[in-house]
């Protein structure tokens, strides 16, 4: 009985990584007359000039082109409803936004029909590229949220709807603001570069740079959607990626870089909060690097559903800990995952943590050089029928288990993490559940 359970993992899991495998998007707007509506910078407040040619694009019809020349740009929330077409710039670093208070410290805050977001493209299919925002202000929106004072862009890009969407060659940069209202940590005056949600369709996010924004991009509450995200750049921020209670949807996060100090440089949360009802998605993450340190994990995979709604396949990750008092790779609730050939170095508290698995098969990591305040791979709170495989020089902690296979490895039974590790991560779990109201 138990050998047909694990194989039917095994089968399972790697059935799973073929699906995986040929998980493809394919977005474009093709036409030969293309009409395109180009737009100057004018030194001053140009929000009506880039809304009129966004209003004229999509009276034109499918296929129609917003080009900003290059030059510096000035702009309030733009909102492009059902925009079949291409927004462009002269190319990154070439064409650059701001916001008007980052012109006139006294001039009108960002907050359009969407909230305080800059560039909102609801319903439609859109290519957007060669672009860079560099919001200066502190405060780049008008007071939108009490009793926590909230005056941050909450997006630099909104793709919400019913919407097919690719954006490519884009650098967002923030500066310090006033989110979050923590003492502890850096405040930024941007929460997401670009944002996904309450929406389906198929999206890729690739060549984009994110800076100093509290995180690079977030995909929350999307149904049957497909989404990459793949060879991009995050540094001096919060976190890199977050996905959040999507349903019936495909992710592929694969070759990004990603320097993080807070939260997770990846991070995966079916928590059923946005949506009751989640249904399964999956996620393949894969051949990325990521440096963590301060309070910061690697990859977060967090299943707090009822029913398991989070397949996953993470495999061939490079992290590095910069002396972070948490690790490489932490899942809580995770069923039927593939975590294989990772490899995970530096300082930090442990290298793989598994908190009430079930069915998982962890294959092949390489945790090296860690100094790890208690194990190596440690398998927590009932975690259940979990395949543990690799060398002999790491250590596995299999605490109160049941059903768990230790291959090739050191089982260290017994030893559950000491009362100043079990203090910090309950505080990180009170901070997580705060995060959703903002």
């Amino acid at each position: 009985m138990k050998m047909k359970t694990k194989s039917s993992l095994i089968i399972g899991i790697f059935t799973l990584a073929m699906i995986f495998g040929t998980f493809t998007m394919i977005i474009g707007l093709v036409r030969a007359d293309s009409p395109t509506f180009t737009v100057s910078p004018t030194g001053v407040d140009d929000t009506a000039n880039i809304q009129a040619a966004f209003d004229d694009a999509i009276a034109a019809g499918p296929g129609s082109i917003v080009q900003l020349t290059l030059g510096q740009f000035y702009t309030n929330a733009i909102l492009a409803e059902n925009f079949y077409g291409t927004f462009m710039g002269a190319g990154m670093d070439l064409t650059k936004i701001d916001v008007p208070r980052g012109l006139d410290p006294e001039a009108p805050g960002v907050l359009g029909p969407y909230g305080p977001s800059l560039f909102t493209f609801a319903g439609g299919e859109v290519c957007i590229s060669d672009l860079s925002f560099d919001i200066t202000p502190e405060k780049p929106a008008e007071l939108w949220y009490d009793p926590d004072p909230a005056y941050d862009l909450v997006s630099l890009i909104l793709i919400t709807g019913d919407i097919n969407s690719r954006i490519e060659s884009i650098k967002c940069t923030g500066h310090e603001g006033t989110f979050p209202p923590f003492p502890y940590i850096k405040s930024f005056n941007i929460r997401l570069g670009i944002e996904c949600n309450y929406g389906t369709g198929r999206h890729i996010i690739t060549k984009c740079n994110f800076d100093s924004l509290w995180g690079g991009i977030s995909a929350y509450v999307l149904m049957n959607a497909e989404m990459k995200i793949k060879s991009n750049s995050f540094k001096g921020g919060t976190f890199g990626i977050v996905n959040m209670d999507n349903s019936y949807s495909k992710f592929e996060i694969s070759r990004n870089d990603i320097q993080t100090e807070f939260l997770n440089g990846i991070w995966v949360w079916q928590i059923g909060d946005l949506t009751p009802s989640l249904s399964p998605s999956q996620w393949l993450i894969t051949h990325n690097n990521l440096k963590v340190s301060n309070s910061a994990d690697g990859i977060g995979l967090w299943d707090h559903t009822p029913i398991k709604s989070l397949e996953a396949v993470v495999s061939h990750n490079k992290i590095i800990l910069e002396d972070t008092i948490y690790g490489g790779i932490w899942t809580e609730g995770l069923q039927d995952a593939f975590i294989s050939n990772n490899i995970i170095r530096g300082t930090g508290d442990y290298g793989i943590g598994c908190f009430f698995a079930y069915n998982n098969l962890i294959l092949g990591n390489n945790v090296q050089n860690v100094d790890a305040s208690w194990v190596h791979i440690a398998l927590l709170r009932s975690s259940e029928c979990v395949i543990v495989g690799g060398s002999t020089k790491m250590n596995v902690l299999d605490f109160k288990g049941t059903n768990n296979l230790i291959v090739g490895m050191n089982n260290m039974l017994g030893n559950p993490p000491g009362p100043e590790i079990q203090e910090a991560m309950e505080q990180k779990r009170e901070f997580l559940q705060s995060f959703l109201k903002f």
